[in-house]
């Protein structure tokens, strides 16, 4: 069973006061350049678990704006640690002018950035400030979504900052598999589903290629809190992650 101490776990409300903490901190660095705070992810989204649950946020700044990334990294990395958030917090710095394509921050900053954008855009939930214009901005299309999984399969064959597939955590493999399950949904069938615990159902109701209901059915029971996988289910999950990769990425990515 997965445990949570719920004496220290940070609620929902609380998460949202750390996030106004948060919000006053770097709105001290850069009022002027501050346009807008939204929270994604499970805060965002409607399906925040305390104990379990990160905290995602995105800051709209001026193109002009004088805050940067890596001071507002600085800062969340501090919150992270003060208030023991589980799996991290997350701030991410979107200047107006990247909200709109080519997405150019995805090749400079090594991460799948149109994501965010789609993100931002079905599970934003406006802190502070608002932009009005949100409803504009488009959808990452399939190219943006390919282009920016190869980024992500490059940065992950060439780093050693993340463990090898055969030394994944349970955890680590079950956000694995449904990364997989998700960016197949994206830019197979223009879904754009990121509430995890609906990810393996809306990947079955769209005919997949690729299926393992042994695992899906474990994944379905962890996130649920009702079970850990032994030696045997996490080898499973381990080579899950295995076919998925080496598959996707033949079939969406050309590599």
């Amino acid at each position: 069973m997965n445990t949570v101490n719920t004496k220290s776990a940070i609620s929902e409300a609380r998460a949202l006061e750390i996030v106004g903490e948060f919000l006053e901190e770097i709105r001290a660095v850069d009022d002027d350049g501050i346009i807008a705070l939204y929270v994604i992810g499970s805060l965002g989204g409607g399906y925040y678990r305390p104990g379990q649950s990160d905290i995602d946020t995105v800051i709209i700044v001026r193109d002009n704006a004088r805050i940067t990334e890596p001071q507002c990294d600085e800062i969340a990395d501090r919150y992270r640690e003060k208030y023991a958030i589980p799996k991290g917090f997350g701030s991410i710095v979107i200047h107006e002018r990247e909200l709109y394509p080519p997405y150019t921050k995805s090749e400079t900053d090594e991460f799948e950035f149109s994501v965010e954008i789609a993100r931002l855009k079905t599970q934003g939930k406006a802190i502070y400030g608002k932009i009005d214009y949100l409803d504009k901005v488009p959808m990452p299309t399939r190219e943006h979504l390919i282009k920016d999984g190869q980024i992500f399969e490059r940065w992950i064959a060439g780093t050693t900052d993340v463990p090898s597939e055969d030394n994944l955590s349970e955890a680590a493999c079950v956000n694995s598999v449904l990364m997989y399950l998700r960016r197949w949904l994206m830019i197979e069938k223009g879904v754009f589903e990121f509430n995890k615990f609906l990810v393996v159902d809306e990947y079955m109701r769209n005919a997949p290629p690729l299926t393992d209901e042994r695992v899906f059915t474990h994944i379905r029971r962890y996130l649920r809190g009702e079970t850990h996988a032994d030696g045997n289910m996490l080898t499973e999950l381990r080579e899950c992650v295995k076919r998925l990769r080496k598959y996707y990425n033949k079939t969406l990515y050309g590599m």
